[in-house]
């Protein structure tokens, strides 16, 4: 079986040593790696959008809202110095699309 490994914000699946015990793994799993499609933005519904556009760079705070590429999303951890929406999912979550932007 191969072993899901985290180096940082990195995630590489295969046969290397790992701390984690199979079921930590298989729970990170579940939850950075959707199946079947669950999980991406098509799925997601649309609604208003009443947050600041998002700004590289600048610093957002826990539960920080803001809109990006016609998606509203939520800081969902700390230490966000600015990260990318679209490519740091680790820091955001998509609430749903824009019927409008801001």
């Amino acid at each position: 079986m191969h072993r899901l490994c985290v180096y940082g914000l990195l995630l590489v699946l295969l046969g290397c040593k790992s701390t984690a015990s199979e079921s930590e793994i298989m729970v990170l799993r579940a939850e950075v790696l959707p199946s079947s499609g669950e999980g991406t933005h098509s799925e997601i519904g649309k609604g208003s959008c009443q947050a600041p556009t998002f700004i590289e760079g600048k610093f957002y705070t826990l539960g920080t809202q803001v809109v990006h590429q016609g998606r509203l999303y939520t800081a969902v951890h700390e230490n966000n110095a600015g990260y990318d929406p679209a490519a740091w999912g680790w820091f955001w979550t998509v609430e749903h699309q824009c019927e409008s932007t801001p």
